[in-house]
């Protein structure tokens, strides 16, 4: 069962993760793969959920090995999430925040797509920048849920994916 979380840039859509994550009716559950969060100063971070292990990911306006957008990225950043992803327990809950253009490019977190095939009667949760939802539908397969985040809902939605993926487990 693959479910996607998706919505604007900065909506919140790795908060309303963070509190499914964290939801006490899930607590039994186990969960890999990797979150993606931004410091105040706008550096992206890539966190491995099964360690808490972390690894900077790109800066705003600073060279990297490859240059997207205003971000500099740092492959050795993309290899560990990478690795992350590609090691991650079968029989956890695979987290995959976030697809964006790098991925659409077969870059970035390219063993996501392997992943999530090799998960499709499993159970995942990926997060999708919501301006490459419709192409990530053709290339992730059948998505049994997408639940877009808003200004106006992105206090409320967790408790509808907590209930969706409850009746799932």
């Amino acid at each position: 069962m693959l479910s996607v979380i998706t919505g604007a840039i900065e909506v919140g859509k790795t908060t309303v993760l963070r509190r499914v994550l964290s939801h006490p009716g899930l607590q039994d559950l186990r969960f890999n793969g990797i979150l993606t969060d931004t410091s105040p100063k706008g550096d992206k971070w890539i966190s491995s959920l099964e360690n808490g292990n972390r690894r900077l990911l790109a800066r705003r306006h600073q060279q990297g090995d490859i240059t997207l957008g205003r971000y500099g990225i740092r492959l050795a950043a993309l290899d560990f999430a990478n690795k992350c992803i590609q090691e991650a327990d079968i029989d956890a809950f695979l987290i995959i925040d976030e697809l964006g253009r790098l991925e659409l490019n077969s870059s970035g977190f390219s063993a996501a797509f392997k992943a999530i095939h090799k998960y499709r009667n499993r159970h995942a949760l990926i997060v999708v920048q919501q301006k490459f939802i419709d192409q990530y539908k053709n290339m992730l397969g059948p998505v049994s849920r997408i639940f877009t985040v808003t200004m106006k809902n992105r206090n409320l939605i967790d408790r509808q994916i907590v209930d969706h993926l409850s009746k799932c487990l």
